[in-house]
């Protein structure tokens, strides 16, 4: 079973309030309210817990949930990334396998420690950025071409050793993948959201 690499955009202030309380993007994506434990264990020494002490559980605040947090599924981009081809997607936007800075770091935050992302949780597997990383992020997008898609999807076939050679009509539905994405990150741009991303 694959794990998809999902994205939507965010004002800001619910991405401040998504890096407040780790793990939350999860409810804003299915447009459920947020429900923290009610209580967490206390935070102790290592030479405490050496020495037997047990942790005490201490009452959370009640959390201060924006007036407009979602009621309904995030809406989110077309395009279908997952774990399998995560690091091809990485190649066809920064036409290199290797890490980069900045926004383009976008899709390694699945593969590398390395990138420019906002941790979302505590498993490394939801992010965003603030709406000022997505202009950089939408011109890299815009510079994806269909034959520099086809030449990135050929060099990642090429080192995975896979027995297969694609050709510009294999690439066309990536590339309006990528025209698409074009397109989210400009009303995203327009309505000064941020992007989030999350594991589904």
């Amino acid at each position: 079973m694959a794990n998809y690499f999902v994205m939507f955009s965010a004002p800001c202030e619910h991405i401040n309030f998504m890096i407040q309380y780790p793990g939350v993007s999860r409810n804003y994506y299915i447009g459920e309210p947020p429900e923290p434990d009610e209580q967490e264990p206390e935070k102790i020494s290592f030479l405490a817990k050496l020495f037997g002490k047990k942790p005490k559980a201490i009452e959370r605040k009640p959390l201060l949930i924006p007036d407009d947090w979602p009621t309904e599924d995030a809406d989110c981009v077309d395009i279908e990334i997952n774990h399998r081809n995560v690091d091809l997607y990485h190649w066809i936007l920064n036409q290199t396998p290797e890490p980069v800075e900045g926004p383009g770091s976008i899709f390694q935050t699945w593969f590398h420690s390395s990138h420019t992302a906002i941790s979302l949780d505590s498993y490394s597997e939801d992010f965003a950025f603030k709406p000022e990383q997505l202009p950089g992020l939408l011109k890299l997008v815009q510079n994806v071409t269909p034959q520099g898609l086809l030449s990135a999807f050929e060099a990642w076939c090429k080192a995975r050793g896979k027995d297969y050679t694609p050709s510009l009509n294999d690439t066309k539905y990536m590339h309006e993948e990528f025209v698409n994405f074009e397109e989210y990150l400009k009303i995203a741009i327009a309505k000064k959201h941020g992007l989030v991303w999350v594991t589904s």
